[in-house]
């Protein structure tokens, strides 16, 4: 991670501005940098994702970390080796831009003319090293089977997802009369196969119900403790989460772990709510 973040972040707004950039001694090329597009490959699940910033070097040195879309001015003597990293908002935090682990850098060489205005779309992969211990996109089952709560009338079911047609997504349905779901993976994870391999989980959100998004993990003595991490809000448009689970899964003692969803509108007014998940995956290296 690279260090004066927000000093970068502080530059943003001036650089945005760089239609009016003038400066008589300086005759930069100007890169645009309209998206950044993710590239799945076969077994890597779909290419949803929240990138919302470009992390750019220049020649070996640091450029800023940019909102997109943005235009920069690169004012190295040509040609110019530029790399560009995508960044995430970790745990769904504006405070916490970071540069996705996963992804992987994408670099090419500017040769235009000075002055010239440089238009890229960057497309951005997953890391070779990069281990996929879930991928749940619901077309075929529901691996959150396995249910936690005491209520018969709450359910996960698999649903065509009326704003991505075609595709299924997971739903959880729960109203007053059975105000609690919760359920976890069927199948346990091995942890130490993902202690110290900066573990993560994505997946993409909508709803009217607050999401939670929890671990429970298992210790020697059929011991366990759950840990809810994370409250999604209500959307009625799809979201992407990066959540890291590194925290939560750093203790050397624990040798399964189940992921848990959970909504809970106990005491509360609403009659009947919803929530849909897709596009799970947890990742490590």
């Amino acid at each position: 991670m690279r260090a004066l973040i927000w000093m970068l972040f502080g530059c943003v707004f001036f650089l945005h501005s760089c239609d009016v950039f003038r400066n008589d001694e300086l005759d930069p090329v100007f890169l645009d940098i309209t998206d950044i597009n993710l590239v799945t490959e076969p077994g890597q699940g779909e290419n949803t994702h929240n990138i919302r910033d470009a992390w750019i070097i220049a020649d070996g040195n640091d450029v800023g970390v940019f909102e997109l879309p943005v235009r920069v001015p690169l004012l190295d003597p040509q040609p110019i080796d530029v790399r560009v990293f995508a960044g995430i908002r970790r745990d769904g935090q504006e405070a916490f831009p970071i540069e996705y682990p996963f992804f992987d850098v994408e670099a090419f060489t500017v040769e235009e003319p000075s002055g010239t205005v440089l238009s890229k779309s960057i497309d951005i992969k997953y890391r070779s090293t990069t281990k996929f211990e879930m991928i749940a996109d619901f077309d075929v089952s529901n691996p959150f089977n396995q249910n936690q709560d005491d209520y018969d009338g709450s359910y996960m079911d698999i649903v065509q997802d009326d704003l991505i047609p075609g595709n299924n997504a997971g739903i959880i349905y729960v109203n007053k009369e059975n105000p609690v779901f919760e359920a976890q993976t069927g199948i346990p994870f091995n942890a130490s196969d993902i202690i110290g391999q900066k573990p993560y989980l994505e997946l993409d959100y909508r709803g009217n119900a607050p999401l939670v998004i929890g671990v429970k993990k298992f210790f020697v003595g059929n011991l366990f403790q759950t840990d809810y991490i994370i409250i999604l809000k209500e959307s009625e448009e799809w979201n992407h989460l990066y959540l890291s689970l590194e925290e939560f899964l750093s203790d050397p003692d624990i040798e399964e772990y189940r992921l848990i969803l959970n909504v809970d509108i106990e005491g509360l007014e609403e009659e009947e709510v919803y929530a849909y998940v897709d596009n799970v995956k947890l990742l490590r290296f």
